[in-house]
């Protein structure tokens, strides 16, 4: 082969180098299981594969993260008896209750093992530890779409969908609060959440206090009074002025 000929064009390049390029690709996308690197937006990668001999190659590295996202999901089994997760599925002050399309859908994912157990023991500590509270909660996953960005993929319930940011919720690492009860003499009127549900508003200022191993990273909530903490933890009036959402752990 002549060396010149094989290295004057990118299609040349990729025919010499396939396996590294496709490693290369393959641990770009991996951390994130995502078909979109973090430093590449999916215009770059469209641009990325319009280079001669280039498309097969990301197409290839897409086609292995697609494979190892679904091998890396956790095989789901049934809650402990005796675990938080079980526990959960008992508690008196707990409501599980989706909405009109999923109504079982909280009850179904934690009976089906599909709830992270450092979650279940969250909310467990959270009505140990608040006794006069009574939670609603609408979504562990059923219910929830896997991207995080669903009005920007073709389809939001596709983890694969290219551009897709998988939500915490799709592997079981989150949950969204619909309602928060309490004594009226204490908190005023309670129910769904909102900005002038106060017991709700004991529930995040309980969550932000959490540390070490049961902190979450992921608080957002419609209370404008409570200081953001980093990028993860904030109000929200757009999205969250219904609900309290907590997601995944450090």
């Amino acid at each position: 082969m002549d060396q010149r000929s094989a290295t004057a064009s990118p299609a040349g390049w990729a025919r010499l180098l396939p396996i590294p390029v496709f490693l290369v690709l393959f641990l770009a996308f991996f951390p994130g299981l995502s078909q979109t690197p973090a430093w590449a937006s999916t215009a770059q990668i469209e641009q990325l594969k319009q280079i001669p001999g280039m498309a097969p190659v990301v197409e290839a590295a897409q086609a292995a993260v697609t494979v190892a996202q679904e091998v890396a999901q956790p095989i789901p089994t049934a809650p402990t008896s005796g675990s938080a997760c079980a526990q959960l599925l008992q508690h008196p002050r707990l409501e599980l209750r989706g909405g009109p399309s999923y109504p079982d859908g909280p009850r179904q994912d934690l009976e089906r093992g599909v709830v992270n157990p450092r979650l279940c023991q969250l909310l467990v500590n959270l009505l140990d530890q608040q006794p006069d509270l009574n939670i609603w909660v609408k979504v562990f996953k059923t219910g929830h779409f896997a991207c995080v960005n669903g009005s920007q993929v073709a389809d939001p319930n596709d983890p694969n969908s290219p551009g897709c940011r998988i939500s915490d919720h799709f592997g079981g690492n989150g949950v969204d609060i619909f309602g928060v009860t309490g004594p009226v003499d204490v908190f005023g009127p309670t129910g769904p959440v909102s900005a002038n549900n106060r017991a709700a508003h004991r529930v995040v200022e309980w969550l932000v206090q959490q540390g070490g191993h049961t902190r979450p990273h992921q608080i957002i909530h419609p209370f404008v009074d409570i200081p953001p903490q980093g990028k993860h933890l904030f109000p929200d009036l757009e999205h969250h002025d219904d609900h309290i959402h907590i997601g995944g752990f450090d």
